[in-house]
């Protein structure tokens, strides 16, 4: 129950914080406990990133930080492959899915670190309400969207993550936003793949009711601290350091 309490609290902040990385930077913390298995660290942090990102995403939403449409036609393909990808990841034994799942993250780190180069280093986090609010997602763009989502779905599935490192950087060159407003669309789909993920370990018997709670408990408030850091650090600092967030997390997976 402690180490889900302290990845619970860890997860909600990177979540608030960069709106992707919960489910990852959890893992490791989740993997200590000695009453979880592999499959059991992997199935429980699932669900408690699920459920904080749904409290995260409504306090984004009151608030008009978010986009649903982009959002909600992200989530509906990729929760189709994030279904498929969970049922070959229980199949698979749980080390050698941390293994890979390290060798991937740090692929994206590298990803989201050159990515964010390319940001203005004088703009803050602060107007990404008012470019989400101004975002038109056209057909060609859904049609764009949608093959994107299914495999990122399924390979969120697969390796029971949430997927928001794969969906703020998919999100950022498909529609062409920066990553501040990319976070703001990010926890739909992640509420939607974790979610998947996280129930269908449960219905393995893969999953700890007790410190899903926990971790929700603490997650929900340290992914409020979260947010309201999100909207003052400059957008280039963010992607930085999400990037270094996943290089040490990928490297952690690679040699537990």
């Amino acid at each position: 129950m402690g180490w889900a309490l302290i990845g619970g609290g860890v997860a909600g902040l990177v979540l608030g914080l960069f709106g992707a990385g919960g489910t990852v930077v959890g893992l490791p913390l989740l993997l200590q406990a000695a009453n979880l298995s592999s499959h059991g660290a992997l199935g429980t942090n699932a669900l408690g990133v699920a459920l904080v990102a749904l409290v995260l995403l409504a306090l984004r939403w009151r608030r008009g930080d978010t986009h649903l449409t982009a959002g909600i036609a992200f989530a509906l393909p990729g929760m189709l492959g994030t279904y498929a990808g969970a049922n070959l990841g229980l199949i698979v034994p749980g080390a050698r899915l941390v293994f890979l799942l390290g060798l991937l993250v740090l692929l994206i780190a590298g990803w989201v670190y050159f990515s964010s180069t390319r940001l203005a280093g004088g703009e803050d986090a602060t107007d990404a309400a008012s470019g989400l609010a101004a975002l038109r997602v056209s057909g060609a763009t859904l049609w764009r969207l949608m093959p994107t989502a299914f495999v990122v779905g399924l390979v969120s599935g697969f390796f029971a993550v949430g997927g928001g490192f794969m969906i703020v950087p998919a999100l950022m060159f498909i529609l062409d936003i920066d990553v501040a407003m990319a976070a703001g669309i990010a926890l739909v789909p992640i509420a939607v793949f974790a979610g998947t993920t996280g129930l269908r370990y449960l219905s393995a018997g893969q999953t700890d009711l007790t410190g899903t709670a926990g971790f929700l408990a603490v997650g929900a408030l340290t992914g409020f601290a979260g947010l309201a850091l999100a909207r003052v650090l400059p957008r280039r600092r963010l992607g930085q350091a999400l990037a270094v967030a996943l290089l040490c997390v990928g490297a952690y997976l690679l040699l537990h």
